[in-house]
């Protein structure tokens, strides 16, 4: 197509099909690790005004994940798919593409393009041409590749510390928070830790939010039992919806009511 004119929504009409809502206007490509990918629903707390988000010159599209080595794709194979900025959408986005968007958008009143291609905690390698990439030698990529489908695996093996009737009587105490080493952890595997707090009647039953801050390294949490959240790696602070009859009024419920597990690499 030849350069248009900004503006929109159009219309385009290619034989039998139709597809609407059609802007035109700057694109821009926005790579790179986790302060790239970073979601913009972590920000809703501090910036709560992205919830009524009415944008609708501003689009994002995130490229899918593709684990390929060997050549470059003209297709993706997983698909994708473009989304606004309204309130309805705009928790797809990720944060630095919406902000930029905005403001992008405000300076020159032109409809704005995200295209994110990112990838959180990727290996240098990834970034590196496949003409230069070949100076690496082979077990290098291959070790690297190891290591992060091996740190991605929970240990499925000795998960009996989540079950609500668990004894944890001889567990030692642990300060938090506080750092690994100060609570005598110097060695490299997985942790658990068991907490108990009142829940007033009010909360019997109730719908709740967890708050656990950022953690060192990758976590999955429980509550009486019960799977509520997981993040894989540092950065993210921890915030995790308890769904509604989990919680139990009581003082030191028999499933103490929070069960965490922090996994350190």
């Amino acid at each position: 197509m030849k350069p248009q004119k900004a503006g929109g929504p159009f219309v385009m009409e290619i034989n039998e099909i139709t597809i609407r809502d059609i802007l035109v206007g700057d694109v821009w490509l926005a790579s790179g690790q986790s302060n790239m990918e970073t979601p913009i629903a972590r920000l809703t707390d501090r910036f709560p005004e992205i919830n009524v988000s009415d944008f609708n010159k501003i689009r994002y599209f995130k490229v899918p994940t593709q684990n390929t080595v060997e050549s470059v794709r003209e297709n993706i194979a997983s698909g994708g798919k473009w989304f606004t900025g309204t309130a309805s959408e705009v928790m797809n986005w990720t944060a630095f593409a919406y902000f930029y968007a905005v403001e992008a958008y405000e300076h020159t009143k032109i409809p704005q393009g995200m295209l994110v291609s990112s990838l959180g905690g990727s290996s240098i390698q990834s970034w590196v041409s496949q003409e230069h990439l070949k100076n690496f030698p082979d077990d290098i990529i291959d070790k690297q590749a190891l290591s992060a489908l091996n740190s991605s695996k929970l240990d499925q093996g000795r998960n009996l510390w989540n079950q609500k009737d668990f004894n944890d009587g001889n567990w030692e105490k642990a300060k938090v928070p506080g750092k690994w080493k100060d609570n005598g952890i110097r060695a490299k595997g997985t942790v658990w830790f068991r907490k108990n707090f009142e829940l007033p009647a009010s909360m019997d039953g109730k719908f709740a939010r967890l708050y656990l801050g950022v953690m060192v390294d990758s976590d999955s949490v429980f509550v009486n039992g019960k799977f509520v959240g997981s993040t894989s790696y540092t950065y993210p602070p921890r915030k995790y919806d308890i769904p509604g009859g989990i919680l139990k009024q009581g003082k030191k419920y028999d499933c103490h009511s929070a069960d965490f597990q922090f996994r350190k690499r």
